[in-house]
């Protein structure tokens, strides 16, 4: 016979029915197959046995043949058919004697069967392209001695593998301590709580600074932004400000002050992607970059509806000059057409003046069932800081449940007049229970967390 075709393992997928599959290369003897069961999860081969597991028929007149199983392969598992065949040469010659010519055949076919199974393992292997192969006699593909913890990179020069000069976990560990410096500043700001502007400037320079040792160690890197609404109509992006692209996963940088009116033209950067602004409602803050950096990045405005499907198929006309973007906050324009003032600084809207919850809130009952915040608080929030109140004090008391629903979050004792700040994690339905045994409850959100991270929500 002759080798007809070229060889290639082949891997066909199990269907829990199927007991037999082919190969259409040629085999001198069943011996020289080796069938697998691989796991699709895992990608793990299973070396099984002929007679016990499969059986094996070899075509006469053309090459190829078939492999049939015992029982079917799962819907989970491929079928891989190899050839293997041993690197020698099994045939003698005798100097002075006949020789069967199917001897020589077999021997040519077994030559070329070993060249197709080389030419196989060597596809598999790394290798330069054509344009690269001219630099080999430059380059050195040796390893260098083995070192515990240390990993293999190209030198400087390009031209030789070396290791690192520092182990991998001491890599590790100044990723985590320049991760724990970003969450230092951010704490410290968050426990400052106020807006001054040399506290907003303490924690964005703390920040950047430790942005930049993470990414210099190579870290995934991190969102921080800062704005305020300092007006009824107009919200305020810091310059420091920096946020990764939701496309290509840039950071970009806000190198100027950056301001968004509500009641521009829509359409235009700074404004409003689309229509005119309407009263309580919700807008997202969406942070535009331009990834060839010929412009800087800038802020628009867009509604939840339009959000929902909002990408980079969107930043055409005025928007045209930038390729990727980033929800970066919401703003809530109240019932009076106003935007609420405040300010924005590491995931946290913080009010200017507390926004008092539904008139459901505030009652005598001695327990309170199923108040729901979902007016104020959107789906995307998911923990949110509350001042309380519990008035005309004689025997009152008041305890809240949690996200686990278990009391008490915090309580406030008979005759406490004083606003009580708690944090609380709130279910899918955005409902907050709450009792108290008598009095008035006067419930005022101050502030809601907002995760940069999920975008989307």
């Amino acid at each position: 016979m002759t080798v007809t075709n070229q060889y290639e393992p082949a891997r066909t997928n199990g269907n829990a029915i199927t007991t037999e599959f082919s190969f259409t290369f040629k085999v001198q003897d069943e011996s020289d197959l080796k069938v697998y069961l691989v796991d699709d999860a895992t990608n793990t081969p299973v070396l099984q046995t002929i007679t016990s597991d499969y059986t094996v028929s070899l075509n006469t007149v053309t090459d190829g043949g078939s492999v049939t199983f015992l029982s079917a392969p799962a819907a989970d598992e491929d079928v891989l058919i190899e050839r293997v065949v041993s690197l020698v040469q099994p045939t003698d010659i005798p100097n002075v004697g006949a020789i069967v010519e199917s001897q020589l055949e077999d021997e040519y076919d077994n030559s070329r069967i070993i060249d197709q199974q080389i030419t196989e393992e060597q596809s598999r292997m790394y290798r330069l392209t054509v344009a690269d192969s001219t630099l080999f006699s430059q380059m050195s593909f040796d390893l260098p001695t083995p070192e515990a913890g240390k990993g293999l990179i190209w030198s400087t020069s390009g031209n030789s593998i070396q290791n690192t000069t520092s182990d991998l976990s001491d890599i590790d560990d100044a990723v985590q301590d320049a991760t724990n410096a970003a969450a230092s500043a951010q704490a410290f700001a968050i426990t400052a709580g106020n807006h001054a502007t040399s506290a907003q400037g303490f924690a964005i320079t703390a920040s950047n600074a430790a942005n930049t040792a993470v990414t210099a160690a190579g870290a995934v890197r991190v969102n921080k932004v800062e704005w305020q609404c300092n007006s009824q109509t107009q919200a305020v992006v810091y310059s420091g400000s920096y946020f990764t692209g939701v496309d290509s996963g840039t950071l970009f940088t806000f190198t100027t002050n950056r301001t968004f009116d509500i009641t521009g033209t829509a359409g235009t950067l700074g404004s409003l992607n689309t229509g005119s602004e309407a009263s309580s409602t919700f807008y997202y803050l969406i942070a535009l970059g331009d990834t060839t950096n010929t412009v800087s990045p800038h802020i628009i405005g867009v509604s939840a509806a339009n959000y929902a499907s909002f990408g980079t198929g969107d930043l055409t006309g005025n928007y045209s000059d930038y390729d990727d973007y980033k929800r970066i906050g919401v703003l809530r324009n109240h019932s009076t057409g106003h935007l609420v003032q405040g300010y924005y600084v590491d995931k946290r809207f913080f009010t200017a003046n507390p926004i008092i919850a539904p008139a459901a809130a505030s009652t005598s009952s001695a327990s309170l069932v199923d108040l729901d915040f979902s007016t104020y608080l959107e789906s995307f929030i998911r923990r949110a800081e509350f001042q309380m109140e519990v008035a005309n004090g004689a025997n009152a008391s008041l305890s809240w449940k949690d996200f686990s629903n278990e009391f008490p979050v915090v309580e406030a004792t008979a005759g406490d007049t004083n606003r009580n700040s708690f944090e609380i994690l709130l279910d899918s339905s955005q409902i907050v229970e709450g009792k108290t045994t008598a009095n008035t409850l006067s419930l005022a959100c101050i502030s809601y967390y907002d995760d940069l991270t999920e975008e989307g929500q």
